[in-house]
């Protein structure tokens, strides 16, 4: 079998090819890019929310927790249960004062009794902490930011679970109340989400 002498075995790729495939490569860096600028996307719009959301859920169970472990005696003046509301009904600026003892620290034994306030001021929540229980139970202390893109920080007081009111005072009531009603409105990407719960005031001698 004669070969033409004219005819040359190829190698390599041709011009139409390599555009081929130089196409092809781009198209999939386009994809590839697209993707990782979406997953990029909504990492950045999630986590910040799942952050806010998990830090406003621990301060939720720090308030809770405060109340739980309330230590409150109609016979020592300075022990105090005070909630106080202002604002709207979606935007409240409530505060919340009482004396309660440390968690972790037994009340036999030696537990640590101190003054404690939450209240809500320039769309944060705070906390109060005097661990010296005087005759100024709303002053004094360090004071410190537990949560920030707060729209509304509201408490409700109740005896039976069914009637709530939106303030108390133990120097009116000489009591604390059976229930209290914790609601926070956190703000993220335009969207408000309400998070809530029910503490159980605790300690209350007579």
């Amino acid at each position: 079998m004669k070969i033409n002498k004219f005819y040359k075995i190829r190698s390599g790729f041709t011009l139409i090819e390599l555009a081929l495939v130089i196409a092809t490569m781009s198209i999939l860096f386009i994809v590839m890019f697209s993707v990782n600028f979406t997953v990029s996307k909504i990492a950045k719009n999630t986590i910040p929310l799942s952050q806010n959301r998990s830090k406003a859920l621990l301060t939720l169970n720090l308030i809770q927790n405060s109340i739980r472990m309330t230590f409150y005696f109609p016979e020592i003046e300075k022990t105090v249960f005070f909630g106080k509301s202002n604002g709207n009904e979606g935007e409240r600026k409530d505060q919340l004062t009482l004396t309660t003892v440390s968690t972790g620290s037994p009340l036999a034994g030696g537990g640590i009794v101190k003054e404690v306030s939450y209240y809500f001021k320039d769309n944060k929540i705070y906390i109060r902490e005097d661990q010296i229980v005087d005759d100024q139970p709303y002053v004094g202390g360090n004071h410190y930011l537990l949560l920030d893109n707060v729209k509304s920080f509201q408490l409700s007081y109740s005896l039976n679970g069914v009637d709530w009111q939106d303030n108390w005072s133990s120097k009116a009531t000489r009591r604390i109340p059976r229930l209290v009603k914790i609601q926070i409105i956190i703000k993220s990407e335009g969207k408000d989400e309400v998070l809530e719960t029910i503490a159980i005031p605790g300690l209350y001698l007579k």
